[in-house]
């Protein structure tokens, strides 16, 4: 390529901001829900039976990562109740 010449290139970039949430604060993706529920902890809900189905403390940055988006309360608590039948089926099942 000669000196002065361009292309076109894609670039893909990490934004960090800073934002104030309201606890509890919720959010989802294809996978999975959440609930923060402190500046530390959240409720993950692993909701897709194609990967994995269960309910977890972790961390809060998974609420966060990449391809999720807020969601409501009675979303998440959907996601939740749903999960938590097939989990007890699940385990009535194998007992």
């Amino acid at each position: 390529m000669s000196n002065g010449a361009t292309f076109i290139i894609e670039k893909k970039t990490t934004v960090s901001e800073t934002v104030e949430l309201r606890i509890p604060y919720f959010s989802k993706n294809s996978c999975f829900a959440h609930k923060v529920i402190d500046d530390k902890i959240c409720i993950q809900v692993c909701y897709n039976r194609r990967v994995n189905v269960a309910i977890a403390l972790t961390n809060i940055e998974c609420a966060f990562s990449a391809q999720t988006e807020e969601c409501t309360e009675d979303e998440f608590n959907m996601l939740f109740n749903d999960t938590m039948k097939y989990l007890i089926n699940m385990n009535h099942e194998n007992t």
